[in-house]
């Protein structure tokens, strides 16, 4: 039952995390702005994600988990429906900021818990199926919110999971464990992470694999629309297509995480990301193509999330929480920055920039996860 609440409180906020890019085309028709610029509120929910994951996490070891999950969801509940209030894109980007602030708590809180609570190989398994909520969100959630928005505009899709999110906050209070705190913890015992350099690698290496991860989801249903011509409607029903390949990468990453020298096939993994946001949005290829190399992106870019958490909490055994929160503050970065700088590459030379800029990115995050490789072969 931890799994299942953990799963569906990640698919939550995952999905509203996401949630710009499937209207991004509806908004910018409404409200008179530019893609560009209405890319920079995915941009900055992101920003707020970030620096609420690491506070969470904190609070997380401190506190127990059951109050920070309970203090996100509640938070992400009120800052939707507050999108119905108002169509000022200053405003928007501040509510959207609140947004992720509440949702950077979320995924923190849930993993920690399941990094105390479980252990070994059922650890790794454990996080796959609780982090399956982001694949699921990408599979089910944004392709529903693109059918929402084509029958009741872009608030449609805030509403349903505003909705949606009160059910898990139902949940969260009646089945959720109630752990205790570990108020002794010292800030150098939170933080004695910090020091070893297997963390940076890791997590430099996961910045570039979310920064490309944003882009794709940010842009793909503009992509559809400017270069196959299609339709919202038309969106909203092939998209899961595409998605659906993380939702296997999301299943199977549990039991791969578990192999000795995985890092080794992760390096390889990142490095393949890059090539197919080639063919997604730069070479001149077949709607089909297109398709396949969306599903194949999507199924890579899920294997290495529970091998990367639970390599984490080996390193920090006695502040799950913090280091947790600090990798969500790098998923969170490494969204920000793919969802803003290709905001601006946009802008500058059009969506085909995408290719270009995601083959550097993970060139540096092959090196990274290799340089993991070669310390482990040594060790």
């Amino acid at each position: 039952m931890l799994i299942l609440i953990c799963f569906l409180s990640i698919f939550t906020v995952y999905t509203t995390g996401f949630l710009i890019g499937p209207i991004l085309e509806e908004m910018s028709s409404e409200l008179n702005q530019s893609i560009s610029n209405l890319s920079q509120l995915a941009a900055i929910t992101f920003l707020g994600w970030g620096i609420g994951g690491p506070i969470a996490g904190i609070m997380t070891d401190k506190l127990g988990g059951k109050r920070v999950l309970l203090f996100g969801l509640i938070g992400v509940v009120l800052s939707n429906f507050a999108i119905l209030l108002t169509s000022n894109y200053t405003m928007l980007l501040f509510l959207r900021f609140t947004a992720g602030l509440f949702c950077g708590s979320v995924p923190a809180t849930c993993i920690s818990t399941l990094g105390e609570l479980l252990s070994g190989k059922k650890r790794v398994i454990g996080m796959g199926l609780a982090t399956a909520g982001i694949a699921i969100g990408m599979f089910i959630g944004l392709p529903s919110v693109a059918y929402i928005t084509s029958f009741f505009g872009w608030r449609g899709g805030f509403v349903a999971l505003g909705i949606l999110c009160s059910l898990v906050v139902l949940f969260v209070i009646i089945l959720f464990p109630n752990l205790r705190g570990k108020k002794n913890h010292t800030i150098s015992r939170q933080f004695s992470w910090v020091k070893n350099s297997k963390t940076w690698h890791i997590i430099g290496g996961n910045i570039c694999e979310r920064f490309i991860t944003a882009v794709f989801l940010t842009y793909i249903s503009l992509l559809l629309i400017e270069k196959f011509k299609l339709q919202i409607q038309d969106i909203s029903t092939l998209l899961p297509y595409i998605l659906l390949g993380a939702t296997p990468g999301a299943l199977l990453a549990g039991p791969f995480g578990s192999l000795k020298n995985c890092f080794q096939y992760i390096s390889f993994m990142a490095l393949l990301q890059g090539f197919l946001m080639v063919f997604v949005f730069t070479i001149e290829t077949t709607f089909v193509i297109t398709t396949i190399s969306g599903f194949c992106l999507m199924f890579l870019s899920q294997t290495s999330r529970p091998m990367v958490m639970n390599s984490l909490t080996n390193v920090a055994p006695e502040a799950k929480g913090s280091i947790i929160g600090f990798y969500s503050t790098s998923n969170q970065l490494g969204h920000m920055l793919g969802a803003s700088i290709m905001g601006f590459g946009y802008a500058l030379g059009g969506i085909k920039t995408a290719g270009p800029i995601c083959i550097f990115v993970s060139i540096i995050a092959c090196i990274l996860y290799f340089r993991i490789h070669l310390s482990e072969k040594s060790d």
